[in-house]
């Protein structure tokens, strides 16, 4: 009399049991693949929804916009980015750009987060909306869509807006 069950065989040898946790495994991957893939999807499309909606001051001239998405995991917490950039040209000083583009984005709804630096303010909106604004070179994210010194010969001064939605929220991530 046998004690145990044995699990029917393959012609390989192999169980029943491991061809479905391969399948399982598989669709996994693939279901986690199209999820991730929606998530920054998401992310990007309302990051240009918010950069959309930016006011533009009649001394701004708008150059260039790029948008780009990615995700980082950190204590266990999955973070979505969608981040917007918008690039402009000034002919006012840099500070008064600055100071200006601020002052029309407060008069927005949205408001300061922590401690500000003058020289370029965070500025929030909601649960999912951080924005940074500085003037000067556009940074490494967009060296590759402006020509930094074209732009510098034009326009006395460039400013950039970057727009960062976050899921699942901005606190945390």
């Amino acid at each position: 009399m046998r004690l145990f069950h044995e699990p029917p065989r393959m012609c390989s040898g192999m169980t029943l049991r491991r061809p479905f946790c391969l399948i399982c495994l598989l669709l996994s991957i693939l279901m986690f693949t199209a999820c991730r893939d929606d998530m920054l999807t998401q992310v990007g499309s309302k990051a240009q929804q918010v950069q959309q909606t930016l006011p533009l001051p009649p001394s701004f001239i708008l150059i260039k916009t790029k948008t780009l998405t990615f995700d980082n995991t950190a204590g266990g917490i999955t973070c979505y980015y969608g981040r917007s950039y918008q690039i402009m040209g000034s002919d006012v000083s840099a500070a008064q750009a600055v100071q200006l583009y601020s002052d029309l984005l407060r008069k927005a709804g949205w408001t300061a987060e922590g401690i500000q630096d003058a020289e370029s303010p965070v500025l929030i909106q909601g649960d999912h909306t951080r924005l940074n604004l500085h003037s000067g070179n556009p940074g490494v994210d967009v060296q590759d869509v402006v020509d930094y010194q074209q732009i510098q010969a034009t326009h006395r001064t460039i400013v950039t807006v970057r727009v960062d939605y976050l899921l699942p929220q901005r606190d945390g991530c």
